[in-house]
């Protein structure tokens, strides 16, 4: 099986590998825009629940915590706090992530390439600890009313 004409030896890229070089090297101008419309979806389904859950406290909280223990009323309502405050502070990191925070910037193609790439790293980062502190705030509300169903 030898090429005679030497036409597989030339490593020529194909139309698709050209299509994928051609949208990587767009990623670069486009990658902060991406990462921040996604970080604005999560802070607006973040905003939503988090105004779920509080108004789901707000409603039942009282009625329930009725039937507990002075003691168990306190640590449900002490974890409660710590939940909402762990949800709103989620919502704020995914809020910087999203709009990202103002700075002065040069203005040299180098200096813009470095910052683009310097506030997607942030922005990534910023989504990330705003999934983690929603999932601990909302550990912290099932937590919670585990609680306040055992100790009822």
């Amino acid at each position: 099986m030898s090429d005679p004409e030497g036409l597989h030896d030339l490593n020529v890229p194909s139309r698709s590998d050209m299509r994928w070089a051609d949208m990587a090297a767009e990623l670069e101008f486009t990658q902060l825009d991406s990462v921040r419309a996604t970080a604005s979806k999560w802070r607006d389904v973040l905003v939503s629940l988090v105004a779920l859950i509080s108004t789901a406290i707000a409603i039942g909280g009282p009625r329930s915590a009725q039937g507990l223990a002075a003691c168990d009323r306190i640590i449900v309502g002490l974890l409660l706090g710590v939940s909402l405050a762990t949800l709103l502070a989620a919502v704020v990191v995914s809020a910087s992530a999203s709009f990202g925070i103002p700075t002065k910037i040069a203005l040299t193609g180098e200096a813009l390439r470095s910052w683009s790439s310097d506030t997607t790293t942030c922005a990534v980062r910023s989504i990330k600890i705003s999934l983690v502190l929603f999932v601990v705030g909302i550990s912290g509300v099932a937590i919670s009313g585990l609680i306040g169903f055992i100790a009822s």
